[in-house]
């Protein structure tokens, strides 16, 4: 068997547009003064907004909901923003607005003291219509949250090995990389995030969710936690059947950098979780607990 290599470039013109956009919002919003009027002690606001599709946006906000409402007695109005975005408009029917409701909801936030703004995609022009919604005299607290890379230089995420139709037997490994050619973001994101990253598997992570997960394993902070995955990676080559059935199979093989498989095998488990009968029947999450327990603990 024979191989020669090649590389490509994953997601540079979606990554490219996705990182442009939130330099975007977070220059146009980046709050030049403090929210705190002195140590741990927050302004008074009327508003505190979230926005994107952001998770920490929510935390924060709904962080400073409970601090206003401590300090001063009053709850303010937390204001979620954000349409269909990147990632939302493929993955479910839900605004980003919805979706920070959601968190804001489970970490306490009164859901009579929320409201939506489904507006779109984060830009200038959002952040000025967002502007005509608070009344004039008001103050709002922008909850943002500048996003950070987890690495800045080019990484070999996966290989691929693929076989030349034209010369049975002879194969080439194509090189999966990160970030390679973002060189202009990689400027602006010069310090990458530094803090732990916790992946949760099992065997329902499959395909391109343990591409994803190899990817991210190319972080050294990242731990990965849960169950063997499906171990089916790849490319689908489907063949048709007598009676109108239908079977498929990869045409590919995946290994990670150093040319460990990971088809039938899965991604590699810093710590191994497996789930019990008695977990199951008790409606726990032991993987989740796992997790937990270690993103807790010293």
């Amino acid at each position: 068997m024979s191989y020669y290599k090649t590389k490509t470039i994953m997601n540079e013109k979606m990554f490219a547009r996705s990182h442009r956009a939130a330099e975007v919002i977070y220059n146009a919003l980046a709050v030049k003064s403090n929210c705190f009027v002195k140590a741990n002690k927050p302004v008074r606001a009327d508003f505190v907004i979230a926005i994107d599709d952001d998770p920490t946006s929510a935390l924060w906000a709904s962080w400073m909901y409970h601090k206003i409402r401590a300090e001063y007695g009053y709850r303010p109005a937390v204001l979620c923003v954000g349409g269909k975005g990147l990632l939302s408009r493929h993955t479910h029917d839900k605004s980003e607005a919805e979706l920070l409701r959601d968190v804001c909801i489970r970490l306490g936030v009164s859901p009579q003291s929320i409201g939506l703004a489904p507006l779109g995609t984060n830009t200038e022009a959002n952040v000025q219509a967002v502007k005509k919604i608070i009344p004039a005299g008001q103050t709002a607290i922008w909850c943002i949250t500048k996003r950070q890379s987890l690495r800045t230089e080019p990484v070999v995420a996966w290989q691929m090995v693929h076989p030349t139709l034209a010369l049975p037997g002879l194969f080439f490994r194509q090189e999966q990389w990160i970030y390679e050619g973002f060189g202009e973001e990689a400027k602006r994101c010069a310090e990458p995030y530094k803090g732990r990253v916790i992946l949760l598997v099992n065997e329902l992570t499959q395909s391109n969710p343990e591409f994803q997960a190899m990817a991210l394993q190319r972080c050294p902070q990242t731990l990965t936690i849960g169950s063997p995955t499906s171990g089916a990676d790849g490319d689908i080559v489907r063949i048709p059947l007598p009676g109108g059935l239908m079977t498929c199979f990869s045409g590919i093989g995946i290994f990670y950098p150093d040319g460990t498989p990971t088809q039938a095998v899965g991604v590699r488990l810093d710590v191994e979780v497996n789930d019990t009968v008695e977990s199951l029947q008790a409606g726990r999450d032991l993987v989740l607990e796992k997790a937990l327990e270690l993103a807790t603990g010293d």
